[in-house]
């Protein structure tokens, strides 16, 4: 008789612990999506820290190195513009090579940071598969940025009409001083102007890579609450019927070993 009871009673009771586990993945998976904004938004403004902070340093580096190797490139140049020309030549070798490596750099990092969402999303998604058999699609990391959309800012033309009608009437000395300095503090410009247009190209990027990862892990966090609400539901109904269909039993087997057991019957 105690083993028919346990018989009847044991799948009530797993249905019944199967609900609970069902409801708490629910709840996991809607506070997960609830977090989930404020989470990435925080890691964003990290990347957006990272960006300036490597802008900072290029603009600490670059400058000074780029007016050496300046120097050299401008000895036997004739004229402000060719001078110009050649600071423009500069600041392009030095911002590109630059932004190739900070785009690397903050990919990866982003994609680091994406790494642990992805696995809570994971983990998410193979309870439901465990608890109602539903298979999810599987949460990626973002492997690149959006596109690029920095275009290096060229002033040569603004440069070069600013000062020049006074070089053919000083003497060649100071005239190519003067079209030195000019060509350094153009350099300078350009170099400034563009490791700044680099950050926010960066920033807007990763921004937008950050919304996208955001949709798909939203998407499968909504789509492990509205499993584990289905699988839920229908657990429930199942417990439901079997309470009906069972209880006339369990309460002739309850009695019957209340006697046995020397007591009246309940």
């Amino acid at each position: 008789l105690a083993a028919e009871l346990r018989a009847l009673s044991g799948p009530l009771e797993e249905t019944s612990s199967r609900c609970r586990r069902l409801e708490a993945l629910r709840d996991d998976a809607w506070r997960a999506a609830a977090d989930l904004g404020p989470l990435l938004g925080a890691e964003l403004m990290l990347t957006a820290r990272q960006v300036g902070e490597e802008r900072e340093r290029f603009l600490r580096e670059a400058p000074a190195a780029a007016s050496a190797q300046l120097a050299g490139r401008l000895v036997g140049v004739a004229g402000r513009r060719a001078a110009l020309e050649r600071a423009n030549e500069l600041a392009r070798e030095c911002v590109v090579p630059w932004l190739a490596r900070v785009e690397r750099l903050v990919a990866a990092e982003f994609r680091a940071r994406s790494e642990r969402f992805v696995r809570s999303g994971a983990a998410l998604g193979e309870a439901l598969a465990r608890e109602a058999g539903v298979s999810l699609p599987v949460i990626e990391a973002p492997e690149a940025l959006g596109r690029r959309r920095f275009q290096f800012h060229d002033r040569l033309q603004t440069g070069t009409a600013r000062g020049s009608l006074l070089d053919p009437l000083l003497p060649p000395a100071l005239n190519s001083r003067r079209i030195a300095a000019a060509a350094a503090r153009y350099l300078g410009d350009l170099l400034e102007i563009n490791a700044f247009r680099v950050e926010g190209d960066l920033v807007e990027r990763v921004a937008e890579a950050r919304a996208a990862f955001e949709r798909n892990v939203r998407q499968a966090l909504d789509a492990v609450v509205e499993g584990a609400r289905r699988a839920e539901v229908e657990a429930g109904r199942v417990m439901a019927e079997g309470t009906v269909a069972v209880a006339e039993r369990q309460r002739s087997l309850t009695e019957a070993l209340a006697v046995l057991d020397g007591g009246p019957p309940a």
